[in-house]
């Protein structure tokens, strides 16, 4: 069974993606490739014109091709997501909640405000409606984390070592032999594989130092059982992609901050009342011992990801590893203290109607066998994760949307006064 959003347009291409897993990360990745349409050049157009990466408008219809000389279609002819129960999917669960406005990628490459080819939900149970999706495919993503094995499972109170897989390369219906030869491969997995490095810069070649039976090592596990499976075994290429700490308008230090606050508040006037006499200090957010971590915006994630799926692929067993993360490692507490005084500010501001943004921000918090695993990180594992390949990917579509978590959060707290004044 598959539940089918609609198609605005027909593709000019055979490109087609399946992501396994429609999380944030890859929802995120659908709805941008969704929205990406190739413009073939005009006659007073040369096809190796540098391509800039820009964040005007640019004009559309309302089909989302635009009113340009040359031929425009979408980047992909089909995009499919797995999820755990289709019932459950529907047509809003497909929103642009990740993106940041219209932006192009590249003088051919442009990101539509609507979306530009229909996309398909797959129960990742049912495996005659995976496959009738997946054997096509030409590019598959993997963004499903490790999950508990049965056995860690059965034990999960009687012992502290867990065991995790892989949902894909663990499943009974044998999903990877179902990847086509030639199809572009990714998996999303951490930075937190590094482990440990005294405060050093750690690229893509460090020494991976994951704690044993960690998620971070569950991951790194995973990373090498999908090398051996793809390019060792079946000589198929793979691209890994290890992610910093993710956060975007759904998820971010404006959202954590914004709980606190209201936690501490009786009501919008208590709040308000608070941030006109005095502003909050950094040592709210403060550890025992902290060191810098690593973090990157969710559209800059996904843009890196398709930008890796767009670029030429040669089928030679051969497996590259990106760092996804922005130019500044920082203290959590000076990013939280950034996120509060960009806060308090606009609620000084913008005093009326600004607390629903906060009342929006209250949620439940994660519960499970990793909950702590990442406040334990940052106060254990001490690097600084180099982005450099990153941006030689990233080059040819202008780099970091976000590049500092400074851009990121006032891009997040831009798009919520506009939903809300």
């Amino acid at each position: 069974m598959s539940r089918h959003v609609s198609c605005h347009s027909e593709a000019s291409r055979e490109d087609k993606l399946f992501i396994f897993g429609y999380g944030n990360l890859g929802s995120s990745v659908a709805d941008l490739a969704a929205r990406i349409i190739i413009r073939t050049p005009n006659e007073n157009e040369s096809l190796d014109c540098s391509p800039q990466l820009v964040t005007e408008s640019v004009h559309l219809n309302g089909s989302g091709a635009l009113y340009k000389d040359g031929l425009s279609f979408p980047a992909f002819a089909s995009i499919t997501a797995t999820v755990r129960r289709v019932s459950k999917t529907d047509c809003g669960a497909f929103h642009s909640q990740n993106l940041e406005g219209v932006v192009t990628m590249g003088n051919h490459l442009f990101v539509s405000s609507n979306t530009s080819v229909s996309i398909n939900f797959v129960d990742f149970d049912e495996p005659d409606a995976v496959t009738e999706y997946l054997s096509e495919a030409t590019h598959v993503l993997i963004t499903i984390p490790p999950v508990l094995s049965q056995l860690s499972r059965e034990q999960e109170n009687q012992t502290r070592d867990f065991h995790c897989e892989d949902a894909v390369l663990s499943s009974k219906y044998n999903y990877v032999k179902l990847i086509p030869y030639h199809a572009w491969v990714g998996y999303v997995s951490t930075t937190g594989v590094y482990g440990d490095h005294n405060g050093s810069w750690v690229n893509e070649t460090s020494d991976t130092r994951a704690t044993p039976f960690s998620k971070a090592w569950a991951y790194l596990q995973i990373e090498s059982q999908w090398k051996y499976e793809l390019c060792k075994k079946q000589n198929k290429n793979l691209v890994i992609f290890r992610c910093a700490g993710l956060y975007g308008s759904q998820s971010s230090a404006i959202h954590t901050v914004s709980q606190r606050l209201l936690e501490e508040s009786s009501d919008a006037s208590d709040l308000f009342n608070k941030t006109i006499m005095k502003a909050e200090s950094m040592n709210n957010y403060v550890e025992k011992e902290e060191f810098a971590t690593s973090r990157i915006h969710i559209t800059d994630a996904s843009r890196a990801i398709i930008s890796s799926m767009l670029s030429t692929l040669n089928t030679d067993g051969s497996c590259s590893v990106y760092n996804l993360a922005d130019n500044e490692p920082e203290l959590r507490s000076v990013v939280m203290a950034y996120a509060e005084e960009l806060l308090l500010r606009e609620l000084q501001s913008h005093h009326a109607g600004f607390d629903s943004l906060l009342s929006g921000s209250k949620r439940k918090g994660k519960k499970g066998t990793f909950f702590s695993e990442r406040r334990n990180r940052r106060t254990s594992d001490n690097k600084r994760v180099s982005n450099y390949k990153l941006l030689k990917l990233l080059h040819s579509y202008g780099g970091l949307m976000y590049p500092s978590y400074r851009d990121g959060l006032v891009s997040i707290l831009r798009q919520a006064r506009e939903k809300i004044l």
